[in-house]
């Protein structure tokens, strides 16, 4: 993904949009694409660590915590989870079937990663 903006969301307007009680927090806008129709992930940051446990399986915890990115080509992703030195989890990367190949990671909060795509 790559990062296409940030913003800030001042402590009166989070409250005022129900989305904090007062809370500042930063944001960062991460789309597949930099392109005006890809999708985008927006990443919250309220400047403290998560408050539950990191999860080993996605059954360990409740809420969103997992979520699926369909990439065009595989190498590019793996050459970069490589070059940050974020672990794979089971034995992934592994192939689906005769063309996708399938890698499973997690952020640093512990949502999983599920990547699907070509190799």
């Amino acid at each position: 993904m790559v990062k296409t903006g940030e913003f800030s969301v001042d402590a009166a307007k989070a409250k005022e949009l129900g989305l904090s009680n007062g809370n500042s927090f930063d944001v960062k806008v991460l789309k597949l694409e930099n392109s005006e129709n890809a999708p985008e992930w927006k990443l919250m940051t309220f400047g403290k660590k998560a408050a539950h446990p990191k999860q080993t399986y996605v059954p360990d915890d409740t809420g969103m915590q997992y979520i699926t990115i369909f990439v065009k080509s595989m190498k590019p992703v793996l050459e970069r989870i490589q070059k940050h030195g974020v672990k794979t989890l089971g034995k992934t990367p592994t192939m689906l079937d005769e063309t996708r190949q399938f890698v499973a990671i997690q952020d640093p909060d512990g949502n999983f990663i599920e990547l699907i795509g070509p190799k």
